[in-house]
């Protein structure tokens, strides 16, 4: 946990690339550690990695279906390669938020 949360200091510090590292230390530790998978896929898009992005985001909707912030991030580098399935993404994302609504006390 400590690598992700270096890692999403150095992004930013606009530091993608040495995020990306640390994101990937994180995750060779624990390969189930979906909240690295997406983060290293939000430091690819910023280097307009995006077949990388959206591979990482498929990582961990795979270990947590319901990961509604690897499916935004998902439909986010999808869209800025033109591809049309990152409506399915959102109109998920969409399903998930009723279905699953956050409750705040």
């Amino acid at each position: 946990m400590a690598y992700r949360y270096r890692g999403l200091s150095k992004y930013k510090l606009s530091q993608p690339k040495e995020a990306i590292k640390d994101f990937s230390k994180a995750i060779s530790i624990d390969s189930e550690y979906g909240e690295a998978y997406v983060n290293r896929s939000i430091a690819s898009i910023a280097l307009e990695n995006y077949e990388i992005a959206i591979q990482d985001c498929d990582e961990a909707i795979r270990i947590n279906p319901h990961n509604v912030e690897a499916l935004v991030v998902r439909a986010l580098a999808k869209n800025r390669l033109g591809v049309d399935s990152f409506v399915e993404d959102l109109e998920r994302v969409i399903h998930l938020n009723l279905r699953f609504p956050k409750i705040n006390p």
